[in-house]
């Protein structure tokens, strides 16, 4: 998979999740931990840093064996969201998607943005049929 996913909005990225990520992502988690209890939950098992770390080195652990790929949504270099292709399963060639938004990003047409980039690049690099 891409490393760094270039989307249709301008200033919106898609980047591997990084380790130097886990204290902008625990920040941005706790920001919206309201916003997304009702759809998440891994929420309240996520508390501070060391616990988003933990939870980057899984994502890199599964991009290694091919089974998720997890990607950071920045618009101006702020992350902004997550969005990733998960349980990938190359014999069927299927994946799922899982993603979330900070409340004040959404409305705008961001995720939207972001899921149509993630999901051609599950069909152009990875060959899936069905995602």
């Amino acid at each position: 998979m891409t490393t760094e996913i270039l989307t249709e909005v301008p200033s919106l990225v898609l980047r591997f999740l990084r380790e130097e990520d886990a204290e902008e992502l625990s920040l941005r988690v706790d920001e919206n931990r309201e916003h997304l209890r009702r759809w998440m939950p891994w929420l309240d098992g996520a508390k501070d840093i060391s616990d988003q770390l933990k939870f980057i080195q899984r994502c890199s652990e599964g991009a290694v064996a091919g089974t998720a790929f997890h990607y950071a949504i920045l618009s101006g270099g702020e992350m902004i969201g997550m969005v990733s292709l998960n349980s990938i399963e190359n014999h069927n060639r299927c994946a799922t998607t899982g993603y979330w938004l900070a409340k004040s990003q959404t409305g705008r047409g961001l995720m939207t943005a972001a899921l149509k980039a993630l999901i051609a690049e599950g069909f152009q690099h990875l060959e899936l049929n069905r995602i």
